[in-house]
């Protein structure tokens, strides 16, 4: 009854917002994009935020680090594409930004954090606390290249602390309904190869895959439920080794 109560209110304030935005318009109908319009005009009426606290309860929620460039912004488009609510964590906040205005009529959250920085982790969770999340796309991450003993030592904590294994905590996590998807995708064009100084290694140079297909290569074997997937034919040999 709840629910049907909720659902009630939400087509109420839908119908107010259409009506409201046609009579100051003079449109006969209005599209989605245009109905948004309309309801973030009237965003300081307090059952606007009644509205957006409920569509946040009712659908389910992924929270995608790693969001303001390459696969982190594929993962974004595929959730909000299948109605999702996207919570999106990065350093970037204009490019997340610019990012949620895409992802419309989607319900979007933008937090602007660096995960590398020590307790960044705990202060993600705090800002996030009081939504529930069904996903977590754990998509942060960069790397370095050189001989070893060249490298910078702080510089190398850091891609340990923020590159994250996910392999071992999903047999952890066997058999309590949560899942862990691993997704290895090779060589990809992101800003990774740029971070690392990889743009003219042979890896990069030979073909590397596009961004949106890894990306939904990944989201559907999480939505499979799947331990690990290897994204494209030329790296599935490499697994055997």
């Amino acid at each position: 009854l709840a629910w049907i109560h909720r659902r009630k209110i939400l087509e109420h304030q839908k119908d107010r917002a259409r009506s409201h935005y046609k009579n100051e318009r003079g449109l006969k109908s209005v599209g989605t994009h245009t109905m948004l319009s309309a309801i973030s005009w009237t965003c300081l009426n307090p059952c606007f935020k009644l509205k957006q606290v409920l569509l946040w309860r009712d659908m389910r929620t992924a929270l995608i680090i790693g969001a303001s460039a390459g696969l982190g912004i594929e993962f974004a488009r595929l959730f909000a594409r299948d109605g999702h609510n996207v919570i999106l964590t990065a350093r970037r906040r204009d490019r997340m930004e610019a990012l949620a205005k895409e992802l419309l009529p989607a319900q979007v959250q933008v937090v602007d954090m660096d995960l590398g920085e020590a307790g960044a982790g705990q202060r993600l969770f705090e800002a996030v606390q009081s939504y529930q999340i069904d996903f977590l796309v754990n998509n942060a991450g960069f790397g370095s290249n050189g001989n070893f003993e060249d490298l910078d030592l702080a510089n190398e904590l850091k891609i340990i602390d923020l590159n994250v294994l996910s392999q071992a905590l999903s047999e952890a996590r066997s058999g309590t309904g949560v899942t862990c998807t691993v997704l290895a995708p090779g060589a990809t064009v992101t800003e990774f190869a740029k971070t690392a100084h990889l743009e003219n290694s042979e890896l990069f140079r030979s073909g590397a895959a596009n961004a949106a297909t890894v990306a939904l290569e990944g989201y559907q074997a999480m939505m499979g439920g799947k331990t690990i997937v290897i994204s494209g034919l030329r790296n599935k040999p490499w697994s055997k080794r």
